[in-house]
């Protein structure tokens, strides 16, 4: 879930689903959505270990700790990353498991 200044961001269907880089129609990345719920699929020949960063890679979008999407961190802004509801600063870096439940707030710093 990403939310940014309060409101929840609808993360689409269908990233990293038949893209130019997939070898062939219906093909996925590694990473990909299928509905609209945020759900991200990790899918792969072999285990191995998928960060953060191969979603919003094939997303096209920008996330780590200096901002998410188009919203950056300055003097009056924070972003702040909960894995199953525990603070992380692992961003970008952290390794996707499943069924865990990743919330990414974007927005002013109390007080300002």
């Amino acid at each position: 879930t990403i939310v940014i200044n309060g409101s929840e961001i609808e993360i689409p269907g269908n990233i990293g689903i038949s893209t130019s880089q997939c070898n062939g129609e219906q093909n996925m990345h590694v990473t990909h959505t299928h509905g609209n719920d945020g759900t991200i699929h990790v899918e792969m020949n072999e285990p191995g270990d998928v960060p953060l960063e191969v979603f919003f890679d094939v997303w096209g979008k920008h996330f780590n700790e200096t901002g998410v999407l188009d919203e950056r961190v300055d003097a009056y802004h924070k972003i702040e990353m909960y894995v199953d509801g525990v603070k992380v600063n692992t961003y970008e870096n952290h390794l996707l498991e499943d069924k865990q439940q990743i919330l990414i707030e974007f927005g002013p710093i109390q007080g300002e």
